[in-house]
């Protein structure tokens, strides 16, 4: 099955950790472009992570806001683990139900 480009994005917006630890590999001139690019896909806000001269953000501010993103996002996709939960507990009420009608 071929994995497309939507799924690959969906997958890093719930697990960014496999991402975060790739780029925290890479040469530190490198990381914060990477870093950046990384908080903007997941929506994070880079406002105020700037050091102090201005010019680069504080890696590890925009590494915690990486790793809050993709808890909240994980945490907002479990409406979905509930509804299924729903569906199921009336489905077996619904054969339970047929089940006792069926046996008089």
């Amino acid at each position: 099955m071929r994995i497309t480009n939507w799924m690959r994005q969906q997958v890093r917006l719930v697990h960014p950790q496999g991402e975060l630890r790739r780029i925290m590999k890479l040469p530190s001139d490198e990381r914060e472009p990477k870093l950046r690019e990384l908080a903007q896909d997941l929506g994070c806000s880079l406002a105020s992570t700037y050091g102090g001269d201005g010019s680069k953000h504080l890696e590890e501010e925009v590494v915690l806001r990486i790793q809050e993103a993709g808890r909240s996002y994980r945490a907002a996709m479990l409406w979905i683990v509930a509804l299924a939960s729903a569906v199921a507990s009336i489905v077996s009420a619904l054969a339970a139900w047929c089940a006792v009608l069926r046996s008089q």
